[in-house]
């Protein structure tokens, strides 16, 4: 079962790398939260406002809650780390994109719902095109304002 290697993986890996010199392993030290009660996660999700992935709700409950994980580890589902920038307003929105593409690339990005653009640019650079997307949890971050999101509304729920 996957659940069992993701706990074997991590024990291994607090073995192999005790000094935690792997890239984010200071910050989450190779270990999860304790599991979520189905109580707590149901409180997780009234806050959120959407019901969690199947996946992702077994994984929280059967494995653990935020730390372990990619980078800079796993948030977890209180909204409390400044990284987090799930947005409340959005998320009950569906996600709705199924191809690659970036927002900066589109002829006129200024006209797309879930868009900002810093228009505050010096003379000759490109605006900065940030996409809000709706329907999406953010779940753990790499560092330079790069983030990784769960779809928990609309197409391709369930996927990072």
């Amino acid at each position: 079962m996957a659940l069992e290697r993701i706990r074997a993986k991590l024990t291994e890996l607090r073995k192999l790398d005790p000094d935690y010199t792997l890239f984010g392993a200071r910050s989450h030290r190779y270990r999860l939260g304790p599991p979520l009660t189905e109580a707590k996660v149901a409180k997780h999700e009234r806050r959120l406002g959407v019901p969690l992935p199947a996946e992702y709700r077994q994984f929280v409950t059967e494995v653990g809650h935020g730390g372990a994980g990619p980078f800079y580890g796993l948030f977890t589902l209180d909204g409390n780390d400044p990284e987090d920038i799930t947005d409340l307003q959005k998320i009950c929105k569906p996600f709705r994109w199924v191809e690659p593409f970036n927002p900066a690339d589109w002829s006129n990005p200024r006209v797309e719902d879930d868009v900002w653009v810093d228009e505050d640019v010096n003379e000759g650079e490109k605006p900065q095109v940030l996409l809000n997307p709706p329907g999406v949890l953010y779940i753990c971050h790499y560092g330079c304002a790069l983030r990784f999101f769960l779809i928990v509304n609309g197409v391709g729920l369930g996927e990072v």
